[in-house]
This record gives C-alpha cells, sequence and structure tokens, in this order.
C-alpha cells in the first residue's frame, strides 16, 4: 500500500520504504492550515528505533507506511539520511509543532498517556502556554470504549498519544479516522512537559547527543540506547548494497 503523505504540497524523501517529510516546520503548519484540523490525520515521529521494531514486526512497517505525515524525530535518522545521500536535512519534534499549531489555530487539545498525574500536569504547563486542553487521560485506562467517549465528548481537534512506541502507533492507526483529529505519537513528551524527565541541554540537543544525555540520567536504557550506533552502521551497509529505498528492511 503507497503510504498517502498529508496533501500532496508537501515535499518528501523516501526511506527504506518510509516518506519522511522534508518541508520547514512553517510549511507544514500552513499545510496543516489548508487541510483544516478535523480531518482524522496520523502524524508519527520516527527515530532509528522504528526501524528496529519494524523489522521485527512487519505489522508496524504497514503503520508506518499508512501515516499521513512521517516527521524525523531524531538525529539517527538525519545521519542515516545523509550517509546514503537522502535529503532529510532537519530534525522536526512533531509534538511541538502541534503544540504551535493549536495555538495560532485556536484548538483544543487532549492529552491521552503517561502514568497517573503525568497528563494533568502537562496539561496544566500546556495551558500556561497558551495551549487550550480539552482534557486528559493517563494510559493505564483499559476502558477503551471509555478512552474514545472522552476524546469525541472533548471535541478535541487534536489528540497527543503517549503509550509508548508501538503502542501509540498502532492504536492511532485504529482510531484516527474514527475520531476526526489530528493524533500524533509523541513518546515521552508529556513526560519531559510535565517535568519528570530533564531534556539534554541545548547545545548536546545540537549536537545529536541527547541519547547520551538520558544514558547518563537514566542508565537502565542501556539495553535500548547501546545497540542504536551498531543499527546505524547496519543500515548503511544495506542502503548502500540494496539502495535506500528498500522496503525490505522493514518487512514490506
Amino acid at each position: 500500500m503507497e503510504q498517502k503523505m498529508a496533501e500532496s504540497s508537501l515535499k518528501y524523501s523516501e526511506l527504506f520504504g518510509l516518506k519522511f517529510v522534508t518541508a520547514t516546520t512553517r510549511e507544514i503548519l500552513e499545510n496543516l492550515r489548508g487541510r483544516g484540523a478535523r480531518k482524522g490525520l496520523s502524524m508519527y515521529t520516527p527515530n532509528l528505533e522504528f526501524f528496529s521494531i519494524a523489522r521485527k514486526n512487519p505489522g508496524f512497517g504497514s503503520i508506518l507506511e499508512r501515516a499521513d505525515i512521517l516527521v524525523p524525530d531524531g538525529h539517527g535518522i538525519l545521519l542515516l539520511s545523509r550517509a546514503l545521500g537522502i535529503p532529510i536535512e532537519n530534525k522536526i519534534e512533531g509534538a511541538s509543532l502541534l503544540m504551535e499549531y493549536a495555538v495560532e489555530g485556536e484548538l483544543k487539545v487532549f492529552l491521552f498517556g503517561g502514568k497517573p498525574g503525568v497528563a494533568e500536569r502537562a496539561a496544566r504547563q500546556l495551558e500556561s502556554t497558551g495551549v487550550e486542553i480539552a482534557g486528559t487521560c493517563d494510559g493505564y485506562e483499559k476502558d477503551e470504549g471509555k478512552i474514545i467517549r472522552m476524546i469525541k465528548e472533548s471535541h478535541a481537534d487534536i489528540v497527543v498519544v503517549a503509550l509508548g512506541c508501538p503502542k501509540q502507533e498502532t492504536w492511532i492507526d485504529s482510531h484516527a479516522k474514527e475520531l476526526g483529529c489530528i493524533c500524533i505519537g509523541c513518546g515521552g513528551f508529556l513526560d519531559v512537559v510535565a517535568g519528570d524527565v530533564k531534556r539534554a541541554p541545548a547545545a548536546m540537543r545540537d549536537r545529536g547527543l541527547e541519547w547520551l544525555y538520558r544514558l547518563a540520567k537514566q542508565p537502565f536504557r542501556w539495553r535500548r540506547i547501546l545497540p542504536l550506533p551498531f543499527l546505524l552502521l547496519k543500515m548503511v551497509s544495506i542502503g548502500i548494497a540494496r539502495g535506500p529505498k528498500a522496503k525490505e528492511y522493514i518487512g514490506l
């Protein structure tokens, strides 16, 4: 199945079967305004780990391929694209972009995910920046019907889903069209906004060293973080041998 991008006016580059938006933040915002908020749009923010998961789970690869918008949210994606000569130049923080869109368009945002209390604390912080929060629900709620009802009754335009990868993308793939909202999978965004997790200093983020900061602060993450440089080297070699658009790497 062809991955569909949000309106063909957005520029993109293909990397291992996935089409990443290469437009600027401003171009993406303008594109979203042209679409309107209530269209049932799926937006994901892949990093290198997404490819590793998709390799083991082809169903997840298909979910990524069906996405409306994929934004490169990680320096690993930029390094991989540069090594293979693919024009993906800018790291885009998708959740932050949508919060800007919400403020500019006076749109309502629903926060779903995280441990109990995290979404509420994140909501207070976002409200202080001008984001209108329609409602919250923690990621431990098991009643799917209740979650859907809460979002629909809130009349949210944007739903931030923080359930971790690949659970959040799977949830969005199943429900975005039914909800008629822009839905984004945002990983640890709520934890950061709530103040539970600190981001790396800007200088480290700009140099692609946020992973090192996370490892120092959360050493239990080493099993996830340390394999990524080796994954990058493996993907570069596969891209050189088979071409950077080879879908078989993600099981498609």
